[in-house]
């Protein structure tokens, strides 16, 4: 980001803290306009998706120094947590932050938080689901779907005062989530349980915090493999709408050779 203060600082007053959150903007929306001297929009991922795709196909996309704080401050934390959710739900294959963590810095719950968020192993991995939440303005949301019906749901609440959001995950959540969390006043750990309806659940989310809801997926078709279907059956593309990629499952009576025209509608 070339935001004043906003990248190797430490500089957490409001203005610099709130500018490095919206600032995460620039990697994917072609929405926001670029509040640094670029003055237009970004939209990073996409741009250099766009020009693999026209130049190089089949090259893989890395996002290397990269840097949205250094390692004291809680918005620069709060940054780089979201910074590696957004990589993954857009398609990044390779990423590396300039520098690694200090030991004993707030900036390991960023990382701890995907790699060893129970302090006994503990990994977020899979596949970007679609996650929405009700006040998209202050708090952004993402969703993993992992082995088996593992689901992983990533809550960011960006705003200086705690929010209370319902929030939907495509394909239906079933039991309780567990949920970890790290703010202004603590360090990544557990945070109780909630209980979702259908496919949503309500959340009290504490101000400049990023908390993790760990739960089980509903069951479904496309996760059923004794399910035998008469006729061809299409699922739709999960997520969707996408940004970069996204996937999508059919069921065929028989096996048999299949033609599939796929469009570019936009």
């Amino acid at each position: 980001p070339q935001g004043d203060e906003v990248a190797l600082s430490d500089d957490e007053s409001p203005g610099t803290s709130a500018l490095r959150l919206r600032s995460l903007r620039e990697l994917y929306d072609p929405t926001y306009v670029s509040e640094s001297w670029i003055n237009q929009p970004v939209a990073l991922i996409p741009l250099a998706k766009s020009w693999i795709a026209a130049h190089t196909p089949g090259v893989k996309l890395a996002i290397t120094e990269y840097n949205w704080g250094n390692d004291a401050g809680l918005s620069s934390t709060l940054a780089q947590a979201e910074v590696l959710a957004i990589f993954g739900r857009e398609g990044v294959d390779v990423a590396t932050r300039w520098v690694a963590p200090e030991l004993g810095t707030r900036m390991l719950d960023a990382f701890r938080l995907y790699l060893n968020y129970d302090g006994a192993g503990a990994q977020i991995g899979g596949e970007s689901v679609r996650a929405t939440t009700s006040d998209l303005n202050r708090v952004t949301s993402y969703a993993v779907r992992g082995d088996g019906a593992r689901l992983f749901v990533l809550l960011f609440n960006q705003s200086t005062a705690a929010q209370t959001v319902n929030v939907t995950v495509n394909g239906g959540l079933s039991g309780n989530l567990s949920l970890y969390r790290f703010d202004g006043t603590q360090s990544l750990g557990p945070a109780g349980t909630i209980t979702p309806s259908g496919s949503t659940f309500a959340a009290t989310l504490p101000a400049r915090s990023a908390t993790l809801a760990v739960g089980t997926r509903a069951a479904s078709p496309v996760d059923s493999p004794e399910v035998v279907t008469t006729e061809p059956l299409f699922h739709g593309a999960r997520p969707s709408p996408f940004r970069g990629s996204t996937f999508f499952a059919f069921e065929l009576p028989r096996r048999e050779p299949i033609s599939l025209d796929i469009f570019d509608a936009s």
